[in-house]
């Protein structure tokens, strides 16, 4: 990714630099656009930024099964980690309409500059029976397209679309995802969620570490 410092901060400029990746995302976001996010256990009033973190490691045989399926490839399982929250996310909340938006970090970079974006949203649309690999294949569509257009500002293209950010939270998405081995955690430190998946996959066990904003949800949830 090309270094293009000021972006964000220069709406004119940034809509007009990169035409086909400002085409696509127009595109991919054109509609209403309405935040997936789990149901709070508190109102809404705490936007401190008061965090706490829950762990939890799986059991051996789902990280073999799944090891299985996606042949130990970090990409192919983040894929299938995201449409696991995708999934989750449907079930929990009401009258979704089956458009969830989530967000992914770039991929780690060997160099380290100042990046265009460090987070991408991924909006899928689920349809009445569709079966898990078809949510998988839209995942992954869903996944390769944001990367090949990420030299558009997402900030930006926030700004146009004249989405609400009133009340400090980012206006796309609310949850992330991530798995450790190809994203790096830091390149979301500067966007406000709700909460964010982080999934470590080695050789001999699979854990999940969510970290949520503590004024809106209890652990035990």
């Amino acid at each position: 990714m090309k270094e293009k410092p000021g972006l964000s901060k220069d709406i004119s400029i940034a809509a007009n630099l990169y035409t086909k990746e400002r085409d696509y995302w127009f595109e991919k976001m054109s509609g209403e656009l309405v935040k997936s996010c789990f149901p709070y256990d508190y109102p809404e009033n705490d936007q401190s930024g008061s965090r706490d973190v829950f762990v939890s490691r799986f059991p051996y045989d789902l990280y073999a099964r799944l090891n299985k399926i996606s042949h130990g490839f970090a990409y192919t399982i983040h894929v299938v980690l995201t449409a696991a929250v995708v999934l989750l996310l449907d079930k929990y909340i009401y009258n979704s309409g089956k458009d969830i938006i989530v967000g992914a970090p770039i991929y780690k970079q060997e160099v380290e500059e100042t990046f265009v974006n460090t987070v991408l949203p991924l909006r899928i649309r689920l349809k009445e029976n569709m079966t898990f690999k078809e949510l998988l294949s839209q995942v992954k569509q869903a996944i390769v397209e944001a990367d090949d257009h990420q030299n558009f500002p997402i900030e930006t293209l926030a700004a146009i679309l004249d989405m609400d950010s009133s009340d400090g939270s980012f206006p796309l998405f609310d949850v992330a995802v991530l798995l450790d081995s190809i994203h790096d955690k830091k390149y979301l430190r500067h966007i406000p969620l709700k909460m964010v998946f982080s999934f470590t996959w080695t050789s001999g066990y699979f854990e999940v570490e969510v970290e949520y904003n503590a004024g809106l949800y209890q652990q035990g949830t």
